[in-house]
């Protein structure tokens, strides 16, 4: 399993987060299409062994309720607690910027190419976390700027 970023614009989260019952329908293949039009950004954010070691697990230690929900139960984040999301992961950043991550093992990470082509590579651990930090703080960011949502699942 994997966790993805997706941002969203308020007005559309009852019909994102709704989707029919029968997954294998011209229903919900209807609906999965009207959903990727209406998305405003979509980047991974990693795998579940991933963000429990460095993202959940460590903001329980350290109190940050948003990014300690995260494995367990997702997250949905709009509005003003958008402000409180990125203070959190400025402690979560300041955090991993402490912990000697330079001789961790390297990340493997698979890239779908624009023409569809796959391509495996490995990342520095360190790499890995800034990435993907700087990907949620670019759907936060554009969450405010259109009235819009978080939702990471």
């Amino acid at each position: 399993m994997a966790f993805g970023i997706s941002v969203y614009r308020s007005a559309d989260e009852e019909f994102v987060t709704k989707p029919p019952p029968t997954v294998n329908s011209q229903e919900f293949d209807q609906w999965a299409a009207e959903c990727h039009r209406r998305r405003l950004y979509e980047s991974p954010l990693g795998s579940d062994g991933f963000i429990y070691e460095y993202w959940s697990s460590i903001a329980t230690k350290l109190g940050l309720t948003m990014i300690a929900s995260l494995y367990n139960e997702g997250l949905r984040v709009g509005g003003p607690d958008l402000d409180v999301l990125s203070r959190e992961l400025d402690v979560l950043d300041d955090h991993w910027d402490r912990l000697d991550l330079e001789n961790a093992p390297p990340v493997g990470c698979t890239i779908v190419n624009e023409n569809g082509t796959i391509e495996v590579t490995e990342v520095s651990l360190r790499g890995h976390v800034k990435e993907r930090m700087a990907y949620l703080r670019q759907a936060i960011e554009i969450a405010h700027r259109n009235e819009g949502i978080v939702l990471i699942s």
